[in-house]
């Protein structure tokens, strides 16, 4: 699944350049904008490289989980948030919605980076479904993420909330059950 989305964000970030390219459109550019157009490659090429490499860690994730170890090391809490939600925005890049981050920035953790920014998509992008489902019921709701960290003694908690369509009650028990899904 993680290995899927990232996929689907090189897809998306080669598209419309792929479509420039492919129908020959370019050719009836002006310098200018084929200047504007190598830089739009080289920001894409750029994101894809860093997509690329977060799929290296899953992959390495994998491997270690496997083998029953997964390798820990010092975790940048912003810049996993910020790769999550990167990857959020390709997949949801119609869907408006504000995020507020509520910790500290250069927040450093003592962690697996990988299954953390897996943790952190999956929760926003069921955030994203939610907030569309009531998006389409009333088109003057707002939709908002809200992602709260904040250090306790020696452990680090953080929270996704969503102005969506909340859970069912009697879903509620049956969130932290594996492979449950109300998709």
């Amino acid at each position: 699944h993680q290995m899927n989305n990232r996929f689907h964000a090189i897809m998306q970030r080669f598209s419309v350049p792929w479509d420039i390219y492919s129908e020959g459109k370019y050719k009836d550019f002006s310098k200018e904008e084929l200047i504007n157009l190598i830089e739009v490659f080289g920001k894409s090429t750029e994101r894809v490289l860093a997509i690329s490499a977060d799929g290296g860690k899953i992959t390495e994730t994998i491997q270690n989980y496997s083998k029953g170890k997964i390798e820990f090391g010092v975790v940048r809490f912003g810049e996993t948030v910020d790769k999550s939600l990167d990857m959020i925005l390709l997949k949801h890049s119609k869907f408006q919605f504000e995020i507020k981050k509520e910790y500290e920035q250069d927040l450093l953790l003592w962690g697996a980076e990988a299954p953390l920014q897996d943790v952190i998509f999956n929760a926003v992008d069921n955030s994203c479904f939610s907030m569309g489902m009531k998006k389409e019921k009333d088109t003057n709701y707002k939709p908002q993420i809200i992602i709260r960290g904040k250090v306790s003694k020696t452990m680090f908690d953080f929270e996704i909330e969503d102005n969506g369509m909340g859970i069912k009650k009697e879903n509620l028990k049956k969130v932290m059950d594996p492979m449950f899904s109300t998709k």
